[in-house]
Order: structure tokens, then C-alpha cells, then sequence
């Protein structure tokens, strides 16, 4: 097997050892996809054993939901052509080391759903240049981003919830012009809802504000229904005011817009629905 270039052990029920001596051979790997199984390893194991020959080829690492758990060391900036890294709900901790924000190839990174802590400021980011996909939501992390910072990268989906990102709407979010899916889900923001928030991108899809303290009056959501939102979520927010007009071409059938409004201090009834 030693030509293979691909190796998915994805969804399946194997735990226990990788095979070191093995995986060592197989130096033509570019993707190794273990996410789905319960390995109980630490991440510093699967890295050693990633490593060697594959330090310079490996593309692609996907070892999420894997009962990992341990640090994040400085090993994994051993992978300098890694495109894909996906760590996401696993139990990893501490800081986030350095090497991590060198993989300058890196276009998407989803360390969600774990325990690592420290602070992430904008100096982090600065070789990212390429990175597209960005989830770092549900980690006990320090963001520190200036409202004026205009970030080196054009994201097509960011997930930042559970973080302290208020109370100011985070304005560098409008110079990303391509996001197809923008979440801020209990980020403490406590800010008039910015008036360019459903006109910045024209791939916007999914956008999820949830949970936090924003008020203040919805405008007229009339680009609803047009392709370019699937879901809105402004709930348990504290906005206030009538409910806004909605597109007509909101329509009750497969793959239609999804609006929700709940747990908050508007009036009147909203006809999300036509037939």
C-alpha cells in the first residue's frame, strides 16, 4: 500500500493503537481522514505517528470526534503543506502553540468543540493569508482583534461562538466579502444590529447571531428568499419594535429561507410562510 495517497478510516467503531511501523511507509499520503472513531489517544501520539516522511506531503489530517485529547505542541508545525487541519470536538487543551498560524498553507482550520486556552490576537494571523474556513467556536480562548483590523484572508465560512467578542459588533467582519456562512452565536455582543449586516456579502447564506444582547429595531429582511439567505437566527436577543417585512418569495417548501426571532420584544405576528 505504499502508493496509496488516501487512507479514510472515517465513521467506524476502531479505537486503540494506530499501526506505527506501517503508517511510516506510507509516504505518499497528502490526505488521513480518522475522524469518527474513539482512539483515546493523545493528539502528541497521532502527530508521532503522522509524522516522518509525511511531514512534508500531508495535505489534509482530519482526526475529529476522536476521544483525543492532550496538548497541542509544536509538532504539528512539523506539516508544512497541511491545507486542511480538523481537530473539532475532542477533548485537546492548553495553548495553541505558535507553529500552528505557520502552516501558511493552511485554507481551513476547525479546532471546535475543545479545551484550549490562551489568547488569540491579530499577529496570529498574519501568515494565514490563505485560509477560507475558520471554526474555532466552544474553547475557553481569548480573542483579541482590533475593531479597525483588516484581516489578511477572504473567509467563506467563520464560526467564532461562545467567545467574548463584544460589546461592539465586530467591524473587520464586513471586509470579508465572500462568507457564505458567518456564526457569532453567545458572543456577548450588545450592539445596534449594523445596518450593512445583510448586504456585505453576496454568498451569504447562513448567518446566526443567537444569544446574544443586540437591539434595537430588524430592518426589512426583502433579500430573504433571493438565494442568498437559508437561515437567519436572531434569537434570544433583546430587539424591540414591529417585526420587519419579509420577501414574498419566502416560500414553505425544501430549501427555503428559515427565519427565526424568537425571545425577543417584537410585536405583531410575522408571516414567515406563503403557499
Amino acid at each position: 500500500m505504499t502508493s496509496i495517497i488516501t487512507l479514510d478510516l472515517s465513521l467506524n467503531e476502531l479505537q486503540g493503537d494506530l499501526p506505527t511501523s506501517s503508517m511510516a511507509q506510507l509516504c505518499k499520503l497528502k490526505l488521513i481522514d480518522l475522524s469518527g472513531n474513539t482512539w483515546n489517544r493523545s493528539i502528541s501520539q497521532i502527530l508521532d505517528i503522522c509524522s516522518g516522511c509525511l511531514s512534508d506531503s500531508l495535505q489534509v489530517l482530519n482526526i475529529g470526534d476522536g476521544k483525543i485529547y492532550g496538548h497541542l505542541t509544536t509538532k504539528i508545525g512539523q506539516f508544512r503543506s497541511l491545507i486542511d487541519l480538523d481537530l473539532y470536538n475532542n477533548s485537546i487543551s492548553g495553548l495553541i502553540p505558535e507553529s500552528l498560524w505557520q502552516l501558511v498553507n493552511l485554507q481551513s482550520l476547525d479546532i471546535s468543540n475543545n479545551q484550549m486556552e490562551g489568547i488569540i490576537s491579530e499577529a496570529h494571523f498574519a501568515n494565514t493569508t490563505r485560509l477560507k474556513f475558520l471554526s474555532i467556536s466552544d474553547n475557553p480562548l481569548t480573542l483579541k482583534l482590533g475593531q479597525d483590523w483588516v484581516p489578511p484572508f477572504q473567509l467563506e465560512d467563520l464560526s467564532m461562538g461562545s467567545y467574548h467578542l463584544g460589546p461592539k459588533f465586530p467591524m473587520w467582519v464586513r471586509s470579508q466579502k465572500s462568507l457564505s456562512s458567518l456564526g457569532l452565536s453567545n458572543t456577548s455582543l450588545a450592539d445596534v444590529l449594523p445596518a450593512w449586516i445583510f448586504n456585505f456579502s453576496l454568498e451569504l447564506q447562513y448567518l446566526d447571531l443567537s444569544q446574544n444582547q443586540m437591539h434595537g429595531r430588524i430592518p426589512n429582511l426583502t433579500n430573504v428568499g433571493t438565494q442568498r439567505y437559508s437561515t437567519i437566527d436572531l434569537s434570544q436577543n433583546h430587539f424591540e419594535g414591529p417585526l420587519p417585512f419579509v420577501s414574498s418569495k419566502v416560500i414553505c417548501e425544501n430549501w427555503s429561507p428559515l427565519i427565526f426571532l424568537r425571545t425577543n420584544f417584537l410585536v405583531k405576528s410575522l408571516k414567515v410562510c406563503r403557499v
